[in-house]
């Protein structure tokens, strides 16, 4: 939570008190009272603390599968790179020449991931 969400929550929970009690000296009833500020109280939790924490969640969440698939798509372009290498001395004429351009072709795939 940043320095300023905390000043805005302080400043809300103050307004809300605030608020609550010019309603009390209205004759609003005192359980009336409480539930606006403590409405208030969860609205300002949920803005300033929970709200941030789960968007803070997601990104590391996000970030961590991103990281993820692209390791596994670097180790399958090596994979095929290595077997690319070993059926390039294995097989030789016209069928080894089109498997070589499939595999570099296609192997070009898993940089985009």
């Amino acid at each position: 939570m940043m320095e300023g969400s905390v000043g805005n929550l302080l400043s809300n929970t103050w307004n809300t008190i605030t608020d609550a009690y010019d309603g009390l000296k209205e004759g609003l009833s005192d359980w009336d009272a409480y539930a606006r500020v403590e409405k208030a109280l969860e609205r300002e939790l949920v803005n300033t603390v929970y709200a941030p924490l789960k968007l803070a969640k997601g990104k590391t969440i996000r970030k961590d599968f991103d990281e993820t698939v692209d390791d596994i798509a670097e180790d399958a372009k090596g994979g095929i790179e290595s077997i690319r290498n070993q059926l390039d001395s294995d097989i030789k004429g016209e069928f080894g020449t089109a498997i070589q351009t499939s595999l570099t072709k296609n192997n070009g795939d898993w940089d985009d991931i």
